[in-house]
């Protein structure tokens, strides 16, 4: 008899760690999602900043520091894009765009599949937490 009250804790024990681990895995996904949500608005405003250089006067101020300023004559015939390996490359403000829209897409698609996977992690530890709920249930 004592075999079988064991049994009932020892699957709530493993259901236990299994939720535990699956609720590291889904905080460890959300903070990814964080991350990569962060760098496609970042990618997001560098693409508007391009599109602003090209259409504004080429002209603006630079902070030197302590409230001084001055002129300074921005070139937008090149622009400098991260390539990979820490690596950047002078592109055109049309060639620097479309890197950085590739980027970007290929960053929208990661983002995608870790959200359709966090979704099924979550899916995962709600049934994890009946089973749970069931065995406590059945034990007592």
């Amino acid at each position: 008899m004592n075999e079988k009250m064991e049994e009932p804790n020892r699957n709530l024990q493993e259901l236990e760690m299994q939720f535990n681990y699956l609720s590291q895995q889904v905080e460890e996904a959300k903070a990814q999602l964080n991350e990569m949500r962060m760098a496609l608005q970042e990618m997001q405003e560098t693409l508007f900043a391009i599109v602003e250089l090209e259409a504004k006067p080429k002209s603006t101020l630079v902070l030197l520091g302590a409230s001084s300023f001055v002129p300074s004559k921005i070139e937008t015939e090149k622009v400098l894009v991260p390539i990979g390996a820490n690596v950047l490359a002078m592109k055109t403000p049309l060639d620097a765009r479309k890197v950085i829209e590739e980027r970007a897409a290929k960053l929208l698609s990661a983002i995608t599949n870790v959200e359709k996977a966090l979704g099924q992690m979550l899916q995962m530890r709600q049934s994890l937490m009946q089973q749970a709920q069931q065995a406590q249930q059945s034990s007592m």
